[in-house]
């Protein structure tokens, strides 16, 4: 069974939003009446928890139907909230649990209760799905997908821990310093900026709802799912407990579509056009070593590998940046390939003889952190200009009017960086 976990942040200004959450409260109230009157405080938390269920619920449906939200109904998930910067405060156990009963007792959701087997150690969270009731509901109120954004103050910066023993990296509680202060302000003036833009990709429902993605998300759950394109916000990923490892930029959906799709999608109405660093980690590596480049080199083009496909000699490069143990890496099953994996990072090796004393080292997440530091340069320099950059790692995306600009603030960000001029395709 698809699922995903519950998103704390959904949010909406829209008024039809608000008049749908009114009414569900008031209908709610007038099945359930109280003795007495709520506090303010908690007239603002019963919206504010009505609101997220009524609107991830939705959100989910127009991305997979059959998926289900996982949501936990115990006190601890939610009686941290104030200590758990990835929690919103504003929704208690209580309210969660009052509405999701009432949508229960209405038809309004389908829910597959959670349980827990102490044998085993192990169990699943309750699980529910919208039903035609509720969208009902909102469709009657002109509840509309283009609604829903993440909550302003919602945590952007995020800090994870080692893989554990299941391969999951969790987010972990950290304090904040004044780098982490300065990213978060950074981040949530580009989310802000985002979001004052039409950002669109024209295909059609059944379209969008096939896709699969094809960049991770971070997030092993999502992964399994279509492309939510009401995600429009971007969360910056620190890795392995430690700031100087990772920080790239995750969330938005025009990450996360085929590659064949980005030249379709549409700023503002204009057609846009994408530009990227050329084999960005390996000119970082050679730069940092203060090792001379030739203007127009590839690195992935490597002799002692003919005929093998230039993608492939990519991936296996990125593998060897990024893991540590070549005997637990491999191509995809079925890869057509005149080499062995062995064969091909001793060839790549030898290839990049002057920085091999990288490779199987993991320093991916540090030039990762690099890489990521040039884009939020880039970004906030076009955001500067009025422009807005959609970023995928290591190349963007701008309205097609103002490539050149997006040119020129490419380069200066990666010379500002290293002292050296990059290549840009």
């Amino acid at each position: 069974m698809k699922s995903r976990q519950l998103d704390p942040w959904r949010y909406s200004e829209a008024q039809e939003v608000h008049q749908a959450v009114t009414a569900f409260i008031s209908q709610m109230d007038h099945d359930n009446p109280r003795q007495r009157q709520r506090r303010p405080i908690d007239e603002h938390r019963q919206r504010i928890t009505a609101q997220v269920v009524l609107l991830d619920l939705f959100a989910l449906y127009n991305t997979c139907p059959s998926a289900h939200l996982s949501v936990s109904l115990t006190k601890d998930t939610y009686s941290t909230a104030g200590r758990n910067r990835y929690m919103n405060p504003q929704i208690t156990i209580r309210l969660l649990r009052r509405t999701i009963g009432f949508m229960r007792d209405k038809g309004w959701i389908e829910v597959k209760p959670g349980f827990y087997c102490r044998y085993l150690c192990s169990g699943k969270q309750t699980r529910i799905r919208a039903r035609r009731p509720l969208l009902r509901h909102l469709a009657e109120h002109g509840v509309k997908l283009e609604h829903i954004t993440n909550h302003p103050n919602a945590e952007c910066i995020t800090l994870k821990a080692p893989k554990n023993h299941r391969g999951h990296k969790m987010p972990i509680q950290y304090e904040d310093n004044a780098t982490t202060i300065a990213h978060r302000q950074n981040l949530r003036e580009l989310n802000r900026f985002t979001t004052g833009h039409q950002v669109a990709l024209p295909i059609n429902l059944d379209t969008r709802q096939a896709m699969i993605p094809s960049l991770p998300n971070e997030n092993d759950e999502e992964d399994k799912l279509p492309i939510d394109f009401t995600k429009a916000s971007m969360t910056r990923i620190f890795n392995n407990s430690d700031w100087q490892q990772g920080g790239r930029f995750y969330g938005p959906w025009w990450q996360r579509i085929p590659s064949q799709y980005r030249s379709l999608i549409t700023i503002n109405g204009h057609a846009t056009t994408e530009r990227d660093y050329s084999g960005m980690h390996l000119r970082l590596l050679y730069h940092q070593e203060g090792l001379p480049i030739p203007e127009h080199w590839d690195p992935y083009d490597i002799p002692a590998l003919p005929g093998m496909r230039r993608e492939l000699i990519k991936k296996a490069t990125n593998m060897m940046l990024n893991g540590k143990d070549p005997k637990r890496m491999s191509f995809p099953e079925g890869t057509a390939c005149p080499f062995t994996f062995m064969e091909t990072v001793e060839a790549i090796q030898k290839h990049h003889r002057p920085i091999a004393s990288h490779f199987l080292t993991g320093v991916g997440l540090f030039l990762q952190r690099k890489d990521s530091d040039i884009a939020e340069e880039v970004m906030l320099t076009l955001m500067d200009d009025d422009i807005l950059a959609l970023c995928i790692h290591d190349s963007f995306i701008v309205a097609l009017p103002y490539e050149q600009r997006l040119l020129e603030v490419m380069s200066a960000a990666y010379s500002k960086a290293t002292g050296h001029l990059p290549l840009i395709k």
